[in-house]
């Protein structure tokens, strides 16, 4: 919207924000009339502030400093009979500023090749002087900041995209609810320009049985009948509120839902409410996996559980071996620079790295006495331990298979079945190749007796690119401590 006001007026209208112009000339005289025609000009609600160069010099000086002029009138002919066109270009590539407007403007047109001009120098608008007239400038100018408002929009929107894209790949990285929550709260934040200092954030959990509440935040909240009743309206919608500067979005969990309740929002029009919606729609999806992921890997840990309970029937050391060997990989995994998340479910797909045992006969596990053949016999449960678990869609069972199939491997080539060497062995099977071998040293199981810390530590060193990756034996070897506390306590 555009208005044109003719003298000033006692109830002149304030501006809450205005556009910036740029003046570059060398004539005094064109300043104040560019000022005098255009002074009252409003579009869109916004005023213009002036700045005035008299030389391309210093109107580049100008723009290293505010890079946030929407429009510059420049005159072509200043200091030197190219300034202006020089200005342009350092403007553009150089400062790398494409956005602001350039309208040129010159009295000598003969000596400035129009088109090669516009094209060159990425001039937006070109006008002999003697064709500046009031009706003339005030066009140019709002064609000029129309244009602007359009490049910033596009410009804005990408930002905005950009930070939609980050936060959700940061969502997607968590594994816990509670990190995923605040990841969700700073996304929010950002994304709705809030200020900390003075919105009111609520974040609890509803139960639509019974309406009450778990705060999960330390905050004052009250459930009012109101919010009762927006939230329940919420929950039928699958939408997200926002109205009287207060935002609210529901997100479904297994029998209660995760609200996220924010007040005293004072961006409004600064949010892109659409892309909002995508992104607390993609949140909602993300948070439903993650409930998922959480459940299934629960429901993995009673087999889990199940399982080595078999195993234990079948033969009480098997059992507390792979105990021990899971708690060692777990500060071999956690050294090693995994996520504790991963450690522990590295923790989990560990204890079944014997699983293929449970197939073979009890005599021939508790012999301490074995000949070649029975060696042979008991190698093959690599291979049926892989077979059992194989066909698994779960993360946590294909861990648990390719452990099982490849924790006897070496470094160096050497180990069984399939004589993998170096990085074709997986790293879990590495981890718990190495965790493995130390417990049965420490706590033998076929042979007479045990090997004390200092030659188990020996062995260890002797064979580091042997039999085992060398930056894994100096982690075991370097958390010995603690890994020496899970023998002890066994």
């Amino acid at each position: 919207m555009i208005k044109f006001y003719k003298p000033e007026n006692k109830n002149k209208k304030e501006f809450k924000d205005s556009w910036k112009v740029l003046i570059v000339d060398d004539e005094k005289d064109v300043h104040s009339l560019t000022r005098t025609v255009l002074r009252d000009l409003e579009y869109e609600d916004k005023n213009i502030i002036f700045s005035s160069a008299y030389s391309g010099k210093e109107a580049l000086e100008i723009l290293k400093k505010e890079n946030d002029f929407a429009v510059i009138l420049l005159d072509v002919i200043m200091e030197t009979d190219d300034a202006g066109l020089v200005f342009a270009s350092k403007l553009r590539n150089e400062l790398q500023n494409h956005t602001t407007r350039i309208i040129l403007r010159t009295g000598q047109t003969g000596d400035v090749p129009i088109k090669d001009v516009i094209i060159k120098y990425d001039i937006n608008d070109y006008k002999e002087k003697t064709q500046l007239n009031t009706s003339n400038l005030y066009i140019s100018v709002l064609l000029a900041l129309r244009s602007y408002r359009d490049i910033k929009l596009i410009i804005n929107k990408n930002i905005y995209l950009k930070e939609i894209i980050y936060f959700t790949k940061e969502l997607n990285k968590q594994k816990d609810i509670n990190t995923f929550t605040n990841i969700l709260i700073s996304s929010l934040n950002s994304l709705l320009f809030l200020d900390k200092n003075n919105i009111k954030e609520y974040i609890y959990t509803y139960d639509i049985n019974d309406n009450s509440i778990n705060i999960l935040n330390d905050s004052d909240f009250i459930l009012t009948k109101e919010k009762e009743i927006i939230i329940n309206k919420l929950i039928d919608n699958n939408e997200f509120l926002y109205k009287n500067n207060s935002m609210i979005f529901i997100l479904a969990l297994d029998n209660f839902y995760l609200v996220i309740d924010l007040e005293n929002i004072k961006n409004e029009n600064k949010m892109n409410k659409t892309f909002i919606r995508m992104f607390l729609d993609t949140a909602r999806v993300i948070l439903n996996n993650l409930y998922t992921n959480k459940r299934i890997l629960k429901e993995q840990e009673e087999l889990l559980s199940i399982i080595n309970k078999l195993i234990k029937r079948k033969s009480n050391p098997i059992s507390s071996h792979l105990n021990r060997v899971s708690k060692i990989v777990y500060v071999i995994a956690k050294a090693y620079g995994l996520s504790d998340d991963d450690a522990k479910e590295l923790e989990l797909a560990s204890s079944m790295h014997d699983i293929g045992k449970i197939d073979l006969d009890e005599n021939l596990l508790n012999n301490k006495n074995i000949n070649k053949e029975e060696e042979l016999l008991i190698q093959k449960h690599t291979q049926i331990g892989y077979n059992l678990l194989k066909y698994s869609s779960t993360s946590l069972l294909k861990q648990a298979a390719i452990i099982a199939y490849e924790h006897h491997e070496s470094w160096d080539g050497s180990g069984y079945p399939r004589r993998l060497e170096k990085e074709e062995i997986h790293l879990y099977s590495r981890i718990t190749a190495i965790a493995d071998f130390y417990d049965s040293l420490r706590i033998p199981r076929s042979s007479e007796k045990e090997w004390p810390l200092y030659d188990a530590i020996n062995f260890l060193k002797k064979n580091r690119n042997i039999l085992f990756e060398a930056s894994l034996v100096d982690i075991l070897i370097d958390n010995i401590k603690e890994i020496e506390k899970i023998i002890e306590q066994s």
